[in-house]
Parts: C-alpha cells; structure tokens; sequence
C-alpha cells in the first residue's frame, strides 16, 4: 500500500497518544484501531521523521467529546 492508503486505514483509531519525541526531531503518534467495520486491529505508533513542526486538527465535535 501508498503510505496515504496506510494512514487512512488508521484514521478511525483512538489517538492515544502524540508528542515530539524528547530529542524533539521527530514526532510520533500512538493509534488503536479495531472494529467489525475495520480491517485491521491493534495500536500502532506513527513516527515522522525530521518534523519541525507538527499540526492537527480533530472532527470530533463538542457533542462527540461528550459523549466519548
């Protein structure tokens, strides 16, 4: 697979955890995925190489944060 198509298949995951690392060159996400709808199931850890700066956004609504 296209590291695009990898990074989609997470994207209904649990982000459990994201930081720089702590040399703070690289940055790294900690995702679980799992589901009957998803292929894949298990926590996966995402490490971008040489960011300098990270942004990101959520979908989730305020009535999604409540309820989650």
């Amino acid at each position: 697979m296209k590291i695009k198509e990898e990074l989609e298949a997470l994207t209904d995951g649990a982000i459990l955890n994201h930081s720089f690392t702590p040399y703070m060159r690289d940055y790294q996400i900690v995702v679980e995925v799992g589901g009957p709808n998803q292929g894949r199931r298990g926590q996966y850890k995402l490490l971008f190489t040489h960011c300098v700066q990270a942004t990101f956004h959520t979908e989730v609504d305020d009535q999604g944060w409540r309820e989650s």
